[in-house]
């Protein structure tokens, strides 16, 4: 077995050159519904990538299950995927299309997720890449189920909320 320090690459060498990513930004998130011009806002925005791009870059927010199932419909031959899901760090993979060839698999500033694609829960893909990434999982409740839990014991009383303020709790 090697050592660890001589498995690490090192950091100055770049994950993946930047001039070879098509490059697709999130308009609505997972948090939002369905508009009137959704689709074709979104379709808007990915015209100028061509059907047979390899890599995608997704950025600014994890798209929603609409959003995945677009882009599956949109592109086939996806290998490389990057998310970035941005300031509210919500991961949403569970929607990645099941028929993309990924190889190479890359998932920077989620926070409190579950991971849920078969991708990974499989060992499909090659490459998993996780980035600035804070209490992610393979199984188990999200952070958002167990802050749920906690308000519906509060309801009940079987627990008890507070702030540490000003040394009293404050409802």
């Amino acid at each position: 077995m090697l050592p660890i320090r001589q498995s690490i690459s090192p950091l100055k060498r770049p994950l993946r050159p930047r001039n070879t990513r098509q490059t697709f930004r999130t308009l609505i998130g997972p948090h939002h519904g369905y508009g009137n011009n959704y689709e074709k806002e979104l379709l808007a925005q990915l015209k100028d990538i061509p059907r047979d791009a390899s890599t995608l870059l997704i950025e600014e927010s994890s798209p929603s299950e609409a959003e995945w199932s677009l882009l599956g419909n949109l592109f086939n031959n996806v290998m490389d995927l990057e998310v970035e899901p941005g300031w509210e760090g919500v991961l949403n993979d569970r929607g990645i299309p099941q028929h993309w060839p990924l190889k190479w698999l890359l998932f920077s500033g989620a926070c409190g997720e579950v991971f849920q694609t078969h991708f990974v829960l499989e060992r499909r893909v090659n490459h998993l890449i996780l980035l600035l990434n804070s209490s992610l999982t393979f199984e188990g409740p999200t952070s958002k189920e167990i802050c749920d839990e906690h308000d519906k014991a509060i309801a009940r009383g079987d627990a008890e909320y507070f702030i540490m303020n000003s040394g009293r709790a404050e409802e």
